[in-house]
């Protein structure tokens, strides 16, 4: 019998979780409003942080937009390589920095459930670096667990071992405006709000948690900050 007895590899065990719960049709769906966020601003070369597997590189390409990705799975890129797409393989903030350094820049930068995977000092760094490769004008959109979702922040955020800390729409809107950015604005997702219905069937105790929670029960989500560079 082999040493392992058949029991994956960390890495294995990280790969498989981090898509166990998670839907690629309401991904698609989610994602949608992103992509118009992009072309309403006009963009032409959107930059993914952290493509995964490159459902919004895909979504952009349809429409019409030039699609960068850089992720750190060499097995990702590979797959999204061969679909077509121009994809580096490293890490993002490293990216960044090489991308900068070497006066690249994008009009459009995306950056979906990528923040809360790193400390606050690399947060700051990203958005500082996020802002060093943005042309005038350019957009940034940030999307992130919203913390202020009661859901989200007792059981969602938490089903990813990879997350280190949540990072308020209030703190990642203060980030951008220390780098020059402008808030174009900041929500709640909404296509990421639990149904009322099933919310309210889920709570334990309805009038203590519309106490407690509020219309925060019903929030999206998904936190959404877009910057921009003008």
């Amino acid at each position: 019998m082999s040493p392992d007895r058949g029991v994956p590899s960390r890495d294995e065990l990280l790969s498989r979780l981090l898509y166990r719960f998670a839907d690629e049709a309401f991904v698609r769906q989610v994602q949608r409003g992103h992509v118009e966020s992009f072309v309403r601003a006009g963009c032409k070369r959107v930059l993914d942080l952290g493509c995964g597997r490159g459902l919004f590189l895909e979504m952009l390409r349809g429409a019409g937009i030039e699609a960068v990705g850089v992720d750190g799975s060499a097995e990702v890129v590979d797959a999204v390589r061969r679909a077509g797409f121009e994809v580096h393989h490293g890490d993002a903030l490293a990216f960044l920095r090489a991308q900068a350094d070497a006066g690249v820049t994008y009009d459009g930068v995306f950056c979906s459930h990528l923040i809360e995977h790193l400390p606050g000092e690399l947060a700051v760094e990203l958005i500082r670096s996020i802002a060093l490769v943005l042309r005038a004008p350019g957009r940034a959109v940030i999307v992130t667990p919203n913390i202020a979702n009661p859901e989200v922040a007792s059981l969602q955020f938490w089903l990813d071992v990879t997350h280190v800390r949540p990072y308020p729409r209030l703190l990642i809107e203060a980030m951008f405006s220390e780098v020059g950015m402008q808030i174009a604005r900041s929500y709640d997702d909404p296509i990421t709000a639990r149904p009322y219905l099933r919310v309210l069937a889920e709570a334990r105790n309805i009038p203590r948690d519309l106490a407690r929670f509020g219309l925060r029960m019903f929030s999206g989500m998904d936190a959404v900050v877009i910057a921009d560079r003008r």
